[in-house]
């Protein structure tokens, strides 16, 4: 594993240097040497998450729910949504919630922290068994995965500068099968930073695509208010974990 990952890591480094000859890509090289210099940083890391999601030896036991297997995570028993939590979603939870019609499957975005945990309770209250919370940042990138390398995504502002409906690009999914990591809407973490922020994840329309690599967990906004470009994803767990 860590052989395949010191390749890929060369790969890079070739690339880089072809665009630091070329000379007339700028960005791309700039691009190129964070990518590396992250994954040089961050080997022991994320070789670490990779050994964690092939030991779990857990399988979902109900393959036609919206919760899949989070493997590798530190809390046993824990599953994580399929996509963010959408508008029709968190409308049933919040009747007075608001939004244009014929979105009901866009993420619902503009949500604090304390209104997306009131969502994780009432969840809870209506399950009975199961407990549901936001997911850590740990969580959510063991969740994620890497980006792929050619993956569709709304970002950049190509959904005409707004969210798209969380399946709008489906076809590529996060490495526990999840849909609508990358780009479209950032996603709120219960991890703070030193400063009491909130960590958020991934990118969203109006991130540069390079921004929406899951490993670029230095983005934080104040858990108070609530963003244009952050909804946030479920986690749920036994009640007697």
């Amino acid at each position: 594993m860590g052989l395949r990952y010191d390749k890929v890591v060369a790969r890079k480094k070739l690339k880089l240097r072809e665009l630091e000859r070329e000379a007339k890509t700028p960005n791309l090289v700039e691009e190129m040497q964070e990518i590396v210099d992250e994954m040089v940083n961050n080997r022991d890391i994320r070789l670490e998450q990779q050994f964690l999601r092939l030991i779990d030896p857990r399988t979902d036991d109900a393959p036609n729910d919206v919760w899949l297997v989070l493997h590798g995570a530190p809390e046993q028993n824990a599953y994580i949504g399929y996509a963010p939590v959408t508008n029709a979603e968190y409308a049933v939870f919040d009747p007075g919630f608001n939004y244009s019609i014929g979105t009901e499957n866009y993420p619902a975005v503009n949500i604090t922290i304390a209104q997306a945990a009131a969502y994780c309770d009432w969840l809870t209250t209506q399950d009975g068994t199961h407990i549901y919370r936001l997911p850590t940042d740990e969580e959510w990138v063991l969740a994620a995965g890497h980006m792929p390398k050619d993956v569709a995504m709304n970002s950049g502002r190509v959904e005409s500068g707004l969210t798209a409906a969380v399946d709008a690009y489906s076809q590529t999914t996060g490495a526990c099968g999840e849909i609508n990591f990358w780009g479209n809407c950032r996603e709120w973490t219960s991890s703070t930073d030193t400063d009491g922020l909130y960590i958020i994840e991934d990118g969203s329309w109006d991130s540069d695509r390079d921004d929406c690599r899951s490993e670029k967990s230095d983005v934080v906004r104040d858990g108070a208010r609530g963003y244009s470009n952050v909804g946030f994803r479920v986690v749920r767990t036994d009640s007697n974990i």
